[in-house]
């Protein structure tokens, strides 16, 4: 028999005589909850006493934590079922958005939808006329007084604004902006 108060054997405890325990706990009884069995647990390891926290509100804690991880888990499983379907076969098709220019290319992302490929690929476009834009009006007149100066028109003249024209249109399978950067987009396999 097991003190419910402080877990341990109730001849041994001093709970009883002192009238600070609820009952005795048979060991061979099953009616006993887990909570239950923990709180006694907690209590005969002294583990409320560090956070001094009673032990039944630890036990509800940690009753707690065990039911959102086994939430977590299942919602984890129910996901990689859905991805699972993805890339049966052992791969799984992407999407790869990036920006080239004649000097390289580097990745601005990878997708898993084409959808998604495509906002990324229009952010980063427009992302780079805008950048393109603020140097267009930082340089317009440095070019200006150069070309008045030189007293010739230049190739760098027009350069920004073909630049934003090429990118103009959401067509982006057409788009040409070569030597400048260009964003892309292509699909592609992964092994998992």
């Amino acid at each position: 028999m097991i003190c419910l108060n402080c877990g341990y054997d109730y001849q041994k405890c001093n709970c009883l005589p002192m009238g600070l325990t609820d009952g005795v706990y048979n060991e061979e009884d099953t009616t006993m909850t887990f909570k239950e069995e923990l709180e006694i647990l907690i209590n005969k390891h002294s583990m409320e006493n560090d956070s001094n926290t009673p032990d039944f509100i630890l036990a509800d804690y940690l009753m707690e934590c065990l039911q959102n991880f086994n939430k977590t888990s299942r919602t984890r499983e129910n996901g990689m079922g859905k991805s699972r379907r993805l890339y049966e076969g052992g791969s799984m098709k992407i999407w790869v958005v990036g920006v080239s220019d004649c000097e390289g290319n580097y990745i601005v992302a990878h997708c898993a939808t084409k959808e998604i490929a495509e906002r990324e690929l229009f952010k980063e476009r427009d992302r780079l006329v805008k950048s393109w834009k603020d140097l267009d009006k930082h340089y317009t007149k440095d070019i200006e007084d150069f070309c008045r100066k030189e007293k010739k028109k230049t190739w760098i003249d027009d350069m920004y604004k073909d630049m934003i024209k090429n990118l103009a249109s959401n067509d982006y399978e057409n788009w040409d902006n070569y030597p400048q950067d260009c964003p892309y987009l292509y699909e592609t396999e992964i092994l998992t």
